[in-house]
C-alpha cells in the first residue's frame, strides 16, 4: 500500500486529482488549493501547513486522498476548540500541532476525502490512524464533511473480511480495531441555508412568506434603491485583474475595521482563485450614482463601494467574502443574500450557503440546519472528557436549531428541509 504525505498540492497532477475526486465542489479543486499555497495563505508560516495524504496502488494509480493541514493554531477553522487548547496548556500538554482535515477559511459542507472504492477508503483511514500513533500531533479533526463520510468516520472499525485482510496478525487486528473505534467523535453545529423549492423567480420565494414578513423584505430592498446604488452581477470568466484588485481593497478595509488585521487572503490569492475557477466564481458589486438637480441618477462611480464574492458548483451557491467602503442601509443584505438568491434561482441551484453564523439570516428565509465535524484526541483522558462535552453540546445544538426554525418567516403550511439534511444525523 504505497502512500505519502505531500507538502504541496503540485506534487500530484491536477488531472490525477480531478479524476479521483469526481466532484465540482469548488473548494476541493486542485486550482483552488494551489491558489492558497502559491499566495502563501497556506504554508508553515501561516499555521496552515499542507500535509495531504495520498494512497496509491502497486501500479502507482492514485486510489485515495485526504486534504490535510498541520495546524499550529485554531484560526480560520470556524469550529471552535480554543477551550480544548487552554485545557491542554493548563495541564502542561501541547495541543499544537494538530492535524486538520478541512478547507482553510471555508466553513462550507462538502467532501473532505476521496477513494475509488471502500477498500481504498479503508486503507486511507488505516494509514491515518497509524500515523497519528507514530506522530506528535495532539489529534485529528475533520471539519464540515458531508454525509457521505459519516459511515467511514463513525464506524471506522473495519470488521469486514476484505478490510481485515489488510492486517497481518490477529494482535494487529485487535489493536487497530480498538483504536479505530475510538478514532472520532461527532460534533454538531448550526448554520442558516437557503433552499430552492422550485422557485421560478424571487417573487416566488417571497410568496412563501407570511404577508407581514414579505413586506419587510420588500421594504429592505427598496431602501437600497433610495441610495441611488447600481448593482452588477459578473461571473468569473468576465472578471479582469483590476476587478480582483478592487475587490481585495474592499475586503481588506472591511476586515481591518472588524478585526484589526487585513484578512487571511491576499490580492494575489483572489486573482489566482479567479484564474483557477473562472466558471465557478461570481462577483456582485455596488456602485454609487450621483444625481442631478432633479434627483435623477447620473453615471455610476468608476470603482465599486461594496462587493460580495461567491463560489458555486452544479448544486450549491457559496457566499464567501464581503467588502465595503460605505455603510448603506440594506446594502449588505442586498449583495450578500438577495442577489445571491436571485442568482441561485436563475441557475437552478438547489441550495445557498451564505457562510457561518448570523441569526439575522432566519428572517430573510435562511433555514437553520445542522452541520458536523469529527474529532479525535490522542490523549486518552482528554478524549473521554471531550466525548462527555460533545454529548451535552449536541443536545443543546439540536434544541437551538429546532427553536430557531420556529422564527422562520414562511407560511405555516410550508415544507422545510429536515434539520439534518446535510449530515443525515439519524440515517
Amino acid at each position: 500500500m504505497p502512500y505519502e504525505f505531500i507538502t504541496r498540492i503540485a506534487q500530484v497532477s491536477a488531472q490525477e486529482w480531478a479524476d479521483l475526486w469526481q466532484s465540482d465542489y469548488p473548494f476541493i479543486q486542485h486550482g483552488f488549493l494551489s491558489a492558497l499555497e502559491d499566495s502563501h495563505a497556506t504554508c508553515t508560516a501561516s499555521g496552515w501547513q499542507p500535509y495531504h495524504l495520498l494512497i496509491r496502488n502497486t501500479q502507482q494509480q492514485l486510489t485515495a486522498a485526504m486534504v490535510l493541514f498541520i495546524k499550529s493554531h485554531s484560526y480560520g477553522e470556524y469550529v471552535f476548540d480554543w477551550s480544548w487548547a487552554d485545557a491542554y496548556q493548563q495541564h502542561g500538554i501541547d495541543y499544537y500541532p494538530k492535524l486538520v482535515n478541512a478547507i482553510p477559511f471555508t466553513p462550507a459542507t462538502g467532501p473532505r476525502f476521496a477513494a475509488i472504492d471502500t477498500r481504498a477508503q479503508a486503507e486511507l483511514l488505516t494509514v491515518l490512524q497509524a500515523h497519528l500513533k507514530e506522530s506528535t500531533f495532539s489529534g485529528f479533526h475533520s471539519l464540515f464533511p458531508n454525509s457521505q463520510h459519516n459511515t467511514a468516520l463513525i464506524n471506522a472499525s473495519y470488521t469486514s473480511s476484505s478490510q481485515r485482510a489488510l492486517l497481518q496478525t490477529s494482535s494487529q487486528k485487535e489493536t487497530l480495531e480498538q483504536g479505530l473505534q475510538d478514532l472520532v467523535r461527532q460534533r454538531l453545529g448550526c448554520q442558516f441555508h437557503w433552499f430552492n423549492n422550485d422557485y421560478n423567480h424571487f417573487d416566488d420565494f417571497l410568496a412563501s412568506f407570511s404577508s407581514r414578513k414579505r413586506k419587510n423584505i420588500k421594504k429592505e430592498r427598496a431602501k437600497v434603491l433610495e441610495h441611488n446604488v447600481r448593482i452588477t452581477t459578473t461571473q468569473g470568466s468576465a472578471l479582469q485583474p483590476k476587478d480582483w484588485a478592487e475587490f481585495y481593497e474592499l475586503y481588506k478595509r472591511t476586515y481591518l475595521k472588524r478585526s484589526g488585521h487585513t484578512g487571511y487572503l491576499s490580492a494575489e490569492c483572489f486573482a489566482l482563485m479567479g484564474q483557477a475557477l473562472p466558471e465557478q466564481t461570481l462577483l456582485i458589486r455596488a456602485y454609487a450614482q450621483d444625481t442631478d438637480e432633479n434627483s435623477q441618477p447620473q453615471s455610476p462611480t468608476q470603482h465599486p463601494i461594496a462587493a460580495a464574492l461567491y463560489f458555486y458548483d452544479s448544486h450549491t451557491l457559496y457566499g464567501r467574502y464581503w467588502g465595503a467602503i460605505a455603510e448603506l442601509d440594506g446594502l449588505h443584505f442586498e449583495c450578500c443574500y438577495y442577489r445571491g438568491i436571485e442568482f441561485a434561482i436563475e441557475q437552478g441551484l438547489q441550495r445557498f450557503d451564505p457562510g457561518a453564523q448570523g441569526e439575522h439570516k432566519i428572517a430573510r428565509g435562511f433555514t437553520p440546519v445542522l452541520t458536523q465535524s469529527y474529532h479525535y484526541l490522542c490523549h486518552r483522558e482528554f478524549s473521554h472528557a471531550m466525548t462527555h462535552f460533545l454529548k451535552e453540546e449536541a443536545q443543546h445544538i439540536e434544541n437551538y436549531c429546532q427553536d430557531a426554525r420556529k422564527n422562520l418567516p414562511f407560511k405555516e403550511d410550508s415544507v422545510l428541509q429536515k434539520p439534518d439534511c446535510l449530515i443525515n444525523l439519524h440515517a
